[in-house]
């Protein structure tokens, strides 16, 4: 029976995608805790987290800013699969945030989003949309509103 030997490291890749990770390695993959970077056109990614097989797995931060349009985010949650999976936040620089669950890198299941202006929808999402059952209301007063959605669109509203 032949036996494979894994190798555990701690070092530097250079991807062929032009990012950079700085990190512990396994077989000379992203294998545990480690830091990515990278720098393509306008578009800057950092990562800090868990990696598995060279793999974004397990609890991460990614910061993602897009020079050209001045688009800056930063997630902070779980990830599957190199993607953002589970239990999550997501801050815009427009001021807007999403707590709640991902799937596949999209909002998707039970999440609050709270608007730069301070309203927030709390229900369901599928696919990046609001869709389903959920509820709206301002931090700032004291109306609460029922609201139904489809794909996006509110099909219902009704101040409670």
């Amino acid at each position: 029976m032949n036996q494979v030997e894994q190798v555990e490291t701690y070092g530097k890749l250079i991807n062929e995608n032009g990012s950079i990770y700085y990190g512990q390695l396994l077989n000379n993959k992203q294998h545990g805790l480690g830091i990515m970077q990278k720098r393509s056109n306008n578009i800057n990614e950092k990562y800090l987290g868990e990696w598995r097989d060279g793999l974004r797995e397990g609890f991460g931060v990614e910061i993602y800013s897009n020079l050209s349009n001045l688009e800056k985010r930063m997630y902070v949650g779980d990830w599957i699969f190199d993607k953002k999976n589970g239990m999550g936040r997501m801050t815009f620089s427009s001021g807007i945030t999403y707590d709640g669950e991902w799937l596949n890198d999209k909002m998707h299941g039970k999440g609050v989003m709270e608007s730069e202006n301070g309203k927030i929808y709390e229900g369901a999402w599928i696919k990046n949309l609001r869709t389903g059952k959920g509820m709206e209301y301002s931090k700032y007063d004291r109306e609460v509103y029922y609201v139904e959605y489809k794909e996006g669109k509110k099909i219902e509203r009704m101040k409670l």
